[in-house]
Parts: C-alpha cells; structure tokens; sequence
C-alpha cells in the first residue's frame, strides 16, 4: 500500500497532515483509511483534485470522507 511517504512530501506537507512519526512508525499505526486520508489531504495542498478524489474514493467510511470534504471546502 502507498503512503504519504511515497509521494516526496515537504516536511511542511507532513506537518499540515499532523504526521510526525518515521515512515515505519506510521505504517505499523495507522488504519489503512487515515493513509488514504492523508494522501488525499497531501493531493488536496498541491490542488491536484483529480488525485485527491481518487485516494478519497478509497476510503471505506464516507463518513471521513464527508467531513474531509467539508473541512477543505466542499469542492
């Protein structure tokens, strides 16, 4: 599974996203939910939409997903 890690994020775009763990520490953590989240959260700060919604569509509780879209403005 991708993560955030694997898209080059700034350290600004991890700090944006509330990550501060290793990428090892991250992955043994973390639902697979909240790292597409966080892809899509990354995709969101570049305004690539298309990306976005793509790992947005991922996610099976639209609930996160509802209230993502909420938060960054409904698009």
């Amino acid at each position: 599974m991708k993560t955030i890690f694997d898209f080059n994020p700034t350290s600004s775009e991890l700090e944006g996203a509330a990550i501060r763990q290793s990428k090892e520490e991250y992955i043994s953590v973390t639902h697979s939910d909240k790292i597409y989240l966080d892809i899509a959260r990354l995709f969101s700060f570049r305004k690539k939409r298309l990306k976005m919604f793509w790992y947005l569509s991922k996610i099976k509780d639209k609930e996160i997903v509802s209230d993502f879209l909420l938060f960054v403005g409904g698009f």
